[in-house]
């Protein structure tokens, strides 16, 4: 065997080998794909916790109310604090 065709030959084995590769990887990703959008693919149940709080709109109105508080307290605490911070010391 000359060195061109051994050569040759060992390419030929790349392309080959690169070529089902590729398939293998498409044929895997698409069967992967196909559990995912059949719901298939998830090995892990949800468990639905018993000490979750129904969300009523008292509650929702206390935690607006919480941080209209909280933002009243950061916007006094910036007006009155005598301290000021440059940054390029």
């Amino acid at each position: 065997m000359s060195r061109e065709s051994r050569a040759l030959f060992h390419w030929k084995i790349i392309a080959v080998a690169f070529l089902l590769s590729v398939t293998l990887v498409f044929i895997s990703s698409f069967l992967i794909y196909r559990d995912i959008n059949l719901g298939e693919f998830f090995p892990v149940e949800k468990k639905v916790d018993s000490n979750l709080i129904p969300v009523t709109t008292a509650l929702l109105g206390k935690t607006v109310s919480d941080f209209k508080t909280k933002s009243a307290t950061f916007d006094q605490f910036r007006k009155n604090s005598a301290v000021s911070v440059d940054p390029s010391r």
